[in-house]
């Protein structure tokens, strides 16, 4: 694959063939991703694909969206009430060109200087001295002999309303909150003909999702400038797939929407006239319906290919864990926040799950100038860091932790605001939480960020 800048970006199209120094084939598997260990262990010498490709993937989408929110105050008896009614109504459409302009026929390849054998071309991704670098993607769109025209049509529309009911008693002691929301989307995809050029056929799908919860707290301490709070929640919600299933039983048909349950408990303390505030929680969250991926060692039998791996909606999500943060006002315009906490994310097989760090930290510390000849400035220092996380069902490989220190100056005058945010100020390189791993995500170079805003 080619950037728009020409730079080569490289990925597994299709499986990479590894060679020992001699030139001997060490897999020879449908899929690389599950080649024995024994068979490549200390003796790759190279590594080639038998073609290269540029993926064109522009995106052009446009949204509508309107609200209506009613508020709701009233008594009855000893009880405060406050209803909220909420209703929205969405459109978008989106046009996806998901088009790939492959090359692979051995004189072409040749015309790029790549290696073949026989009627198999050899594009070399390893060493780092045989890969060809400065192919406009032009040139590829233009010479590509195997091209993959695809674009996506959709057109969404949701319609949702919802009620929240919050009560309060015991002079605001005890405070209570259900709620819900029924939302309805409605889409028609399609996949446009380039063979044919004509109008594409479109797929129509309805669901309608109930996302009920409960929540409340109780304040156990209260006095003049101090309060202690015990809350907790009881939610859910949904994560819509859009995955289609790739089995012969059900091909085609689309994967069912992720259901999570969320249950939080914690506490919320206010010291000192909010001089300290700090809140701290547990939480044990469930999300069903998790595509787990698997591997047809059966022949074929489930996706008509033998060793294909494949993804099934037969895994439950687990996340436990604690997060805590800490709000100093340490006086004289210096406020500080520390932040911190763990989460152990588990899927049905008892692996991790991929992109979750397994704890995240992070600290604030903020002074503003408001007497002398400083008046109106501010500086602000920020921490954030990241522990380990793992990739998805591919290599399931750990990527260690990072850190990122920013310096945000700023300046207030009337309704002016001038900010300067500094990104990444020591300059270090660190791999983020990511999914897959030929993109694992890296944290940017220092970078500037100078930002007005005017009131009016």
């Amino acid at each position: 694959m080619l950037s728009p800048s020409g730079v080569p970006i490289r990925r597994a199209t299709p499986d990479n063939k590894y060679l020992d120094a001699a030139g001997n084939l060490l897999n020879t598997g449908l899929d690389n991703r599950f080649t024995a260990l024994s068979l490549v262990q200390g003796r790759v010498a190279s590594i080639y694909r038998e073609r290269f490709q540029y993926d064109h993937r522009p995106v052009w989408r446009r949204d509508h969206n309107y609200g209506l929110d009613l508020n709701f105050t009233y008594r009855t008896w000893f009880v405060r009430h406050q209803s909220l009614v909420a209703a929205t109504y969405g459109t978008g459409h989106i046009d996806n060109d998901s088009s790939n302009f492959v090359v692979n026929n051995v004189a072409l390849l040749q015309k790029y200087g790549y290696q073949t054998v026989g009627t198999l071309g050899r594009v070399f991704t390893y060493p780092k001295d045989t890969i060809k670098a400065h192919i406009a993607r032009e040139e590829v769109m233009r010479d590509a002999n195997a091209p993959s025209l695809q674009r996506t049509l959709t057109d969404n529309e949701t319609f949702g309303v919802g009620l929240m009911q919050r009560m309060s008693l015991l002079e605001n002691r005890v405070i209570l909150v259900a709620g819900g929301r029924i939302q309805k989307t409605e889409s028609s995809t399609g996949q446009w003909n380039f063979a044919q050029q004509r109008v594409p056929t479109r797929t129509l799908q309805e669901k309608t999702s109930r996302k009920p919860g409960l929540s409340g707290l109780v304040k156990v301490f209260q006095r003049e400038g101090s309060e202690a709070i015990v809350f907790a929640n009881f939610n859910q919600t949904y994560t819509p797939v859009f995955t289609i299933d790739q089995r012969l039983a059900s091909f085609g048909a689309k994967f069912p929407d992720r259901v999570a349950r969320a249950n939080e408990f914690g506490v919320k303390l206010d010291l000192n006239r909010s001089r300290v505030v700090a809140t701290a929680s547990v939480f044990d969250n469930e999300e069903t319906n998790y595509l787990v991926t698997l591997r047809d060692d059966n022949l074929g039998t489930v996706t008509g290919r033998p060793d294909q791996n494949y993804q099934a909606p037969v895994g439950t999500r687990t996340s436990k864990g604690f997060d805590l943060d800490v709000n100093f006002k340490l006086g004289g315009g210096l406020e500080a926040i520390l932040s911190f906490g763990m989460v152990k994310t588990t899927l049905a097989d008892g692996r991790r799950a991929e992109a979750i760090p397994a704890d995240t930290a992070g600290a604030l510390l903020n002074y503003r100038w408001r007497t002398g000849p400083l008046k109106g400035f501010s500086a602000a220092y920020n921490l954030s860091y990241w522990g380990t996380s793992r990739l998805n069902s591919r290599t399931y490989w750990k990527i260690d932790g990072g850190q990122r220190h920013n310096v945000i100056l700023g300046y207030r005058w009337g309704r002016t605001d001038l900010r300067l945010r500094i990104e990444n100020v020591l300059d270090e390189r660190h791999p983020q939480p990511s999914s897959y791993d030929q993109s694992i995500a890296i944290t940017n170079p220092i970078n500037w960020r100078l930002g007005l805003t005017q009131m009016f």
